[in-house]
Order: structure tokens, then sequence, then C-alpha cells
């Protein structure tokens, strides 16, 4: 099984995302999963972009799909996911500490990029998110995001029973808060919030030239690509002649110590080569992917609404990180203050709002007495 490992083989348990089959030189290999394999792809790749922000959102989407259900009651735990983020094999690398491998370039084919791999270590080391309730789920979307207008604390959510059935309500559960206990109805809060949404959508017209300047953003973001991959690829030389340096160091050195101090070194360079290689592989832009993503942007941009009212929690907790920018306050007699909007739909919005006209014979700038 090593010399297997060695050879850029996985040897192991099943891993979600691919399956087994038929190696050209014997054997098995793995391969993507027709079916799973895009969803785990789209998980990685939203857990990198910050799509989800903690690893129970990426198992709960995991998890809305049958074809990834495990077996079991609950599906993909956390664990698990957090697993599946941590596991280089999506990255096309294999670790293997009990043998002494790490990073070994596999012969399978990846899902996502090493750099998009190395952004999700990141925030998995960086980020302390704490772990998602159980009961954020499609029942109560806004919860998180709704804050109380007289303390400030976030509006806790339940259904409660009644005579005959179970009702939804929204509540500010702060002792000190002179609202506290008084429930607003799961109806009333989510259908003001809708007709918040309406009033910030922006009109048609500005969307010609936002994708003219997505446009031009994107062939800028191509040109650098291009670029940074041009200079991945130069840098290797300069890389592999450092280890053969230190390669023949490691030959003539007799002591312990530094010869562990230049194997430290060696394995720095061999993770920088790697990385600089998938750098040069997968920098640029992949053809034909600016018409999704400016279709699915424009989509939030252009029609929040329409996301809201499809009844999908993942696309309803998109819209509300990419429209606001902190929690809504609520008050249960007013209603929603003031909405902390995104940077790009506050322009858009006072663009299609402001006032337009022609520049008058005086100018725009004050008078001034004539010298």
């Amino acid at each position: 099984m090593r010399v297997r490992v060695e050879r850029g083989y996985y040897c192991f348990g099943t891993i979600l995302g691919y399956r087994y089959a038929k190696a050209k030189d014997g054997g098995k290999m793995l391969v993507p999963h027709e079916a799973i394999a895009p969803v785990m792809k789209e998980a990685l790749e939203g857990f990198a972009a910050g799509r989800f922000q903690t690893t129970s959102e990426v198992a709960r989407f995991i998890n809305g799909f049958p074809e990834t259900r495990r077996r079991g009651r609950y599906g993909l735990s956390r664990q698990m996911a957090k697993n599946a983020l941590l596991n280089p094999i999506y990255a096309g690398y294999m670790n293997v500490p009990k043998w002494g491998i790490s990073m070994h370039p596999g012969k399978h084919e990846p899902l996502i990029s090493l750099k998009t791999w190395r952004k999700i270590q990141d925030r998995l080391a960086g980020n302390a998110h704490a772990p998602a309730r159980q009961d954020l789920n499609h029942d109560f979307p806004l919860r998180g995001f709704i804050a109380c207008a007289c303390c400030g604390n976030n509006l806790t959510a339940a259904w409660s029973k009644g005579r005959n059935t179970h009702y939804p309500y929204y509540t500010c559960q702060n002792r000190h808060c002179e609202m506290k206990g008084k429930s607003v109805r799961r109806e009333k809060i989510e259908g003001e919030f809708e007709t918040l949404l309406k009033s910030i959508t922006p009109a048609p017209r500005v969307f010609a030239m936002v994708k003219s300047m997505f446009i031009q953003r994107w062939g800028q973001m191509t040109t650098l690509s291009r670029q940074t991959a041009d200079e991945a690829r130069a840098e290797i030389p300069a890389l592999e002649a450092k280890t053969g340096k230190l390669v023949e160091r490691i030959m003539e050195a007799t002591n312990p110590a530094v010869i562990s101090a230049y194997e430290k070194q060696i394995a720095a360079l061999d993770r920088r080569r790697l990385f600089l290689e998938d750098t040069a592989k997968n920098a640029s832009p992949v053809q034909g992917k600016f018409d999704d993503l400016y279709r699915t942007a424009c989509t939030v941009l252009a029609n929040p609404h329409k996301l809201w009212a499809s009844g999908r929690y993942e696309l309803q907790r998109i819209v509300l990180r990419m429209l606001f920018t902190e929690r809504i306050a609520y008050c249960r007699n007013e209603g929603y203050r003031t909405a902390p909007i995104s940077e790009p739909l506050r322009l858009l919005t006072s663009y299609c709002t402001a006032p337009k006209g022609m520049v008058g014979p005086a100018g725009l700038e004050p008078a001034t007495k004539p010298l």
C-alpha cells in the first residue's frame, strides 16, 4: 500500500465525491463521482470564498442533496465536513503521516486547486466562528440577522404551541430589555422584510453599465492571472536549484542537527514548488466562467426578493450576506430601522434615485464677488 501511495494512487477508504475505477496500469484509482463531485466542489469553493461561514453550514449544504446523504439519521456531521475541508485529496494531494508522506501528488483528478485548499486551511485556522445552531433552518431564515431595536441583542425564534397547532414567533430574550418576551409573528416580520427587499431593488437599466464594468474588470483579472502564472513558472527553476544544493550539503554533512535543518528547508522549498506549479496551472480564469459569475451576482443585485421568495435556505443566507453589512434593527411597534445596505447595492440604488439634470449657466460652485 505504501508503494501504491508513492506512485500516486489513493488506496484507503472511500472519499465523498469520488469513486474507485480501474487504472490503466492495474489496480484501482479515484475518479470523480458524477453526481456527488459537483456538490463537493461547490461546498469546498463556497467555504473558501466565504459563502459558508462554518463547517455546520457546509454539512447542511451537502446534506441537502439526496445523493450525498450517508447512512444514519442525520447524514454528514459537522466533524465529517471539517475532515473533508482538511483533506488535501480534493486538491490532488495525499497525506499519510504514519508513513512520513506529506502533500504527495496523486494521479486522480482534483476537484479544487491547491490555492483554494490553502484558503480553506487559512479560514479554518484563523476564523473562530461559533458552531451554527441546530435550529438554524428554513423555518427562521432571519435568525441571527435581526436585532432588537431596544437592546441590540439578536432576536431569537421558536415555535409556540397553541390550542390546536404550533405558531412561529420571533422574540427578544434579553432580561434587561423592555421588549423581553414580547413576540412578533413570523409572517409579520418576514413580510415586512420582503417589503424592504422590494424597496432597495435597483432599476434594470443600470445593469448594462454594470455588465460593461464587469467585463472590463474581468479582462484586468485575466491579464493579472497570466502575469502571475508567468512569474510562478520563472521561480520554479530557482527553487529546484536551491533544493539540489541542499541535497548536496546533506550528503556532505555528518551532524544530525545540521541534516535535520537541511531536511526542513528542503520540505519548505518542496511545498513552495508545489504551490507555484498549481498557481501556474490554474492561474488563468476558466473560459466561459464569466457568464455564470455575472449571472449569479446580478441575479442577487437585480432582484434579491426573487431569490428570497424561492424558499431555499442557502439562497436566503446569500441574499442577507450580500445586501447587508450589519444586523438589521427591528422595533416591534415601528418595524425595521434604516438597513445597513452593502456598498455595491447602495451605489446602484443611489444611481437610480439621484436627481439628474443639466448644469445651470452659473455652474456648481458658489458665486464669488468680482475682484
